[in-house]
């Protein structure tokens, strides 16, 4: 396994991907919803991962500005979403930047979680740089039954790797 973080390509599907995941899946972060108008952190264990949930209020130049920021801790990975938001006039807030994403460990188990379609995940790996032989392995790796979050059901070549 090529433990590493993820390149530009890949943050940027993650983006596009991670949250309908997260909340496709009984909503993982419902229970840590936030309250923009606080700031405060919330934390949750559910099915072995690790759930935290930040909010930063900063007030500038008389703006009320909300940093979110999302952890998933998987013993296998690390996967952080950030969303900054600025409050509107009728006190609702308003994402005002794409998702900053921060992801790293075990890619192929993180892709798996999040519900990333195979062959895009390697065309990222490829766009981000990784060599055919470090995408090959990788692939090996993605030959296995269902995901299973505890790490159950690995397959023969995965044990070998």
């Amino acid at each position: 396994m090529k433990s590493s973080s993820a390149g530009p390509t890949l943050r940027a599907i993650v983006a596009a991907h991670a949250r309908a995941r997260l909340a496709r899946d009984g909503a993982l972060f419902e229970d840590l919803r936030a309250d923009r108008r606080r700031s405060g952190t919330r934390r949750e264990e559910l099915n072995g991962l690790v759930l935290t949930a930040t909010n930063a209020l900063a007030v500038r130049a008389g703006e009320v500005e909300s940093r979110l920021t999302w952890d998933v801790a998987h013993p296998a990975w690390s996967l952080r979403l950030v969303e900054r938001a600025r409050m509107a006039e009728d006190g609702t807030f308003e994402k005002v930047a794409p998702y900053e994403v921060h992801l790293q460990g075990d890619l192929v188990d993180a892709a798996r979680f999040l519900g990333l379609a195979r062959e895009i995940f390697f065309d990222a790996l490829r766009a981000d740089g990784w060599t055919a032989a470090e995408a090959t392995v990788e692939r090996l790796r993605w030959l296995d039954t269902p995901y299973v979050p505890d790490g159950g059901g690995r397959n023969l070549v995965q044990r070998l790797l």
